[in-house]
């Protein structure tokens, strides 16, 4: 191991471990540790990146301390940068490391106390991104990857981050992943992942062995003065700085190294063997005196490390104010901060006369920048002015000798900031003090310093990309930010490495079209507009291949609230050839073709953008009303010149005794997996009997903007056309949210109904995947996913309770089921649900819940939050009666015990259930009967 030098102070006890010495025992200390990485060699040229092909950016670097880089041990590190800022958005981002082929090998050990280790710098731009390792199985070449503490960068500054080694890792020797050795990664991008452009710095990978100190120590009180600095103002610039810290954590303790104990004010560091600083180490007091400060804002901070080298910190501001002397200050221009604007900061004084010089140093997060000839703008009275930017590090140094004969009070130079003209929503302007002196005429000294400023991009235009259709003209609407589209806006299209491809003028509409290089082919671009020096936010996404061909496919049946009267068919088309609108002309079958009459619906181009993925659909939703209950009809769809062949559907009768068939998650990646499914439509549509409806559980596709994922579903209503004409009743989970912003690709092909607005919930919050269904004597509930982005699940929970209240409470039906996606029992993904969901469910007697997501076969009866049944005794599927059975229906790719699927058949109050195994064979010992029994009676 190196030395570890942080600001110049050595930790001596880890020093003679990196010098041969020998290796050193300590409490809290592997002595041992195998080191990956110190990076002390400079080499950092072998590490290669790649990402997922969703607009990241990423590229490493050396970090050296003679660049001001912020380096833990030693002066070499390594910097990986990450540019999130123009990629997709409501995807999961990924920028990926690795040092190459054989650059280290982990013998194979038992995993035990194993970990890896390394020392992370997070930058503000980090927050949020969640961090991961990957490595390869020598032995196999195997993926080695889910190690234990994967965090989610929530620090900034230095922090040892631990990895505990999978069980896939126990005895085997390990290499880097190619690639992917280290992840950064965004989790539904532009939401709740970030968009960022920063870096993180990394150091010291190391395995350690044995249990080491990671928590840093505390800094118990920070006083000024005698009292707790909490932002007050001292009438007197001798401020006295003291601070109480510890080690007391539990776990091991290594213990405070006294030595590089330092107190910093306003950027400028105090240690050991600085005049007025002092550590009482038995006491653990740190003390700075002496200090004579201006009038104006100052900040302090205290460093604690213990031997481990982990580092504890406090932090407080306070003001001067004694009415002499000259107080300087740095003052922002405004609150706003624009994309393609300059922002100004001004360095202003309240007594030039007791100004001689001022020495500043300011760090800008990489949304700013400053030109290196008019960057800072200096008063007249200024007679000698430099500065420098360093465009890497972010700082900004400032130099002026002032001629205070002069100089009227105000304002000595102005900064002036260019801000990037391209960004994103999420892109945030960050300007922090680093440190600031001032001379006085007397040759004295103190320091100041000011707020740091943290504020969001602001654009002047947004923009909207109406077609990105390979082979036909795209179009781009530009708006305002309050959605009136702009005439005049020049929009630019540039390629992935940032070339130019083409420009286009909006017209009066607001719409720039004619553009036909951008559709030429399948491609990846950035889009942004511009007019007179304002600036729209800068957006990636592709050109898109047109799918299908004119005449309709993946025909099939979505639901309605009344199926006894109306019914919904979706269907696809392609987008570019198909271009009239969507038509479904219906009959009686007992009237024939020559009755049938026309009924317009919707249309939507379907994006599919994901990685591997460019491709674009139209689909189309028709609903016919006033239909008859259990008729049939035939009908046809398409466009007004393609039409589908003939087919037929039955509306739902009014009647206690039918059946329908409930499906868990499927996430089909290749056409093997929907065998089950296959083999489930051809028994359905053999019955004498077909069922009223089909359900499913959600995590129907593995994501919502890669077209496979739908077309696997979407086949088998292309091959069985009865059960593709059979209702479904879809609930929406975690898979559909991925990819696209609400789901909104599946949910408008499942032709599913939302809920009305309403004074009495939030139907946003309720979620547009829920809505109630009839179907003789059954009330059907889809409750969309609680865990949507936005909020916290009990707040859609909150919400979904006071829905479910309202149509519970109205209806008269004898079975009321629920289908959503997370378990709510035995073991609920959303604690919340048991609490405000379950109760509802009680007090109106939901009988039957079906739920998916973890991929189990597996039921629990409860009531009032007691099981009716062990929770041991989840298979065991005797006739219990009461409660609510709570039913995971496992997955429908699984070939084990867990994949299964179920036929209810439904006789007034009785429910028999019949359940096929992932060989489409019924299960006797696992089939059942339920009742619609109210245990309150």
């Amino acid at each position: 191991m190196k030395n570890r030098n942080v600001v110049g102070i050595t930790l001596a006890l880890l020093a003679c471990m990196s010098t041969g010495m020998g290796a050193v025992k300590a409490r809290g200390i592997d002595s041992n540790p195998l080191m990956l990485f110190n990076f002390e060699d400079g080499q950092v040229s072998n590490w290669r990146t790649a990402n997922v092909g969703r607009g990241e950016r990423q590229s490493v670097e050396l970090a050296r301390t003679e660049d001001g880089d912020p380096v833990r041990f030693g002066n070499r590190a390594i910097r990986l940068n990450f540019d999130m800022t123009d990629a997709q958005t409501s995807q999961t981002l990924c920028c990926s490391y690795d040092p190459g082929t054989g650059a280290f090998t982990i013998p194979a050990g038992p995993n035990g106390a194993r970990k890896l280790g390394m020392w992370v710098y997070a930058t503000p731009e980090a927050q949020g991104i969640w961090m991961r390792v990957q490595m390869t199985n020598l032995d196999t070449g195997g993926l080695v990857s889910v190690f234990d503490g994967e965090p989610t960068i929530d620090w900034i500054g230095w922090k040892y981050v631990e990895f505990g080694f999978p069980a896939s890792a126990n005895n085997v020797p390990l290499g880097p992943r190619s690639n992917s050795f280290i992840r950064l990664l965004s989790i539904d991008s532009g939401t709740t992942g970030p968009m960022t452009n920063g870096y993180i710095i990394v150091d010291d990978i190391r395995v350690s062995h044995v249990e080491e100190d990671t928590v840093p120590p505390t800094v118990a009180t920070l006083t000024g003065n005698g009292s707790h600095l909490n932002g007050q103002t001292f009438t007197t610039g001798q401020v006295d700085i003291s601070a109480a810290f510890n080690d007391n954590h539990s776990g091991i303790s290594s213990g405070i190294n006294h030595k590089t104990v330092r107190i910093t004010v306003d950027g400028f560091a105090f240690k050991a063997g600085d005049a007025g600083f002092s550590v009482q180490q038995d006491a653990h007091i740190v003390s700075l005196k002496g200090l004579n400060l201006s009038d104006g804002l100052h900040h302090v901070e205290v460093y604690v490390e213990d031997n481990f080298g982990n580092m504890g910190t406090k932090a407080a501001s306070f003001t001067v104010n004694t009415g002499k002397g000259a107080a300087v200050s740095i003052v922002p221009s405004g609150s706003q901060v624009r994309i393609g604007s300059v922002y100004t900061l001004q360095l202003n004084t309240n007594n030039p006369s007791n100004v001689k010089e001022i020495d500043v140093t300011i760090q800008l997060n990489n949304t700013g920048s400053v030109d290196e000839w008019n960057g800072v703008e200096f008063a007249r009275s200024v007679k000698e002015g430099v500065f420098r930017f360093n465009p890497r590090l972010g700082h900004l140094t400032v130099h002026l000798k002032n001629d205070a004969a002069v100089t009227a009070a105000g304002t000595l130079a102005t900064i002036n900031i260019s801000i990037k003209k391209n960004g994103n929503a999420q892109d945030v302007f960050r300007c922090a003090p680093v440190s600031a002196k001032v001379t006085h005429a007397d040759g004295s000294f103190s320091t100041f310093t000011f707020n740091p400023i943290e504020t969001r991009l602001w654009a002047d235009y947004d923009f909207t990309v109406v077609k990105r259709i390979v082979g036909a003209p795209g179009e781009v609407l530009v708006t305002d930010p309050h959605g009136n589209p702009q005439s005049g806006v020049r929009v630019h299209i540039l390629a992935a490495d940032r070339t130019p491809i083409e420009s286009a003028v909006t017209g009066q509409n607001g719409i720039a079209s004619g553009l036909t290089a951008f559709t030429s082919e399948a491609q990846n671009v950035y889009i942004y507009a511009e007019k007179d020096g304002k600036y729209s936010y800068t957006g990636f996404l592709k050109s898109l291949r047109p799918l299908l061909t004119n005449a309709p496919t993946h025909i099939r049946a979505g639901t309605t609230p009344n199926p006894t009267t109306s019914k919904t068919i979706t269907w696809m088309s392609n987008p570019l050839t198909s271009t009239g609108p969507a038509i479904m002309k219906v009959a009686k079958k007992s009237e024939g073709v020559h009755s049938f009459k026309p009924y317009e619906g919707k249309v939507k181009f379907m994006e599919y953008d994901g990685t591997g993925s460019d491709w674009v659909g139209k689909a189309n939703s028709v609903t016919v009303n006033n239909l008859e209950a259990g008729t049939t009809y035939i009908y046809q769809v398409g466009d007004g010149t393609n039409w589908s062949p003939t087919m037929e559907f039955t509306t739902a009768p009014v009647t206690d005794k039918f059946s329908f068939s409930a499906f868990g998650d499927l996430q089909a990646s290749t056409m093997e997996h929907m065998n089950r499914f296959f083999a489930a439509a051809t028994t359905i549509e053999a019955m004498p009997a077909r069922p009223l409806f089909s359900l499913n559980v959600a995590d129907i596709v593995d994501t919502d903007d890669r077209y496979e994922y739908y077309y696997y579903y979407a086949t088998m209503f292309d091959r069985h056309p009865v059960f593709a004409n059979i209702d479904m009743v879809t609930a929406y989970g975690n898979h559909e949210y991925m990819g696209t912003l609400n789901a909104d690709n599946v949910k408008f092909t499942s032709g599913t109904p939302t809920i009305e607005p309403s004074d009495k919930y939030d139907a946003q919050l309720i979620g547009s995947g829920s809505y109630a269904v009839e179907y003789g004597n059954m009330l059907v509930i889809a409750l969309d996913w609680a865990g949507r982005s936005g909020h916290e699940p009990q707040t859609y929970q909150q919400e979904q309770a006071k829905w479910l209240e309202e149509i519970l409470s109205k209806t008269n039906k004898t079975w009321k089921i629920v289908t959503l996606h997370y378990p709510i029992f035995p073991a609920a993904d959303h604690s919340s649900s048991q609490t405000i969901l379950a109760p509802v469910f009680d007090k109106y007697n939901v009988q039957l819940v079906f739920c998916g997501h973890g991929h189990t076969f597996e039921r629990v009866q409860v009531y009032e939050g007691n099981y009716l049944v062990p929770i041991t005794d989840r298979r065991t599927f005797e006739p219990v009666i009461g409660g609510t059975l709570h039913f995971q229906l496992g997955g429908m790719k699984e070939t084990n015990r867990n994949g299964r699927w179920v036929f209810c058949e439904v006789d007034g109050g009785k429910m028999t259930v019949t359940v096929r195994d992932a060989n489409n064979n019924i299960v006797p010992e696992e089939c059942f009967i339920l009742y619609a029994y109210n245990p309150k009676n």
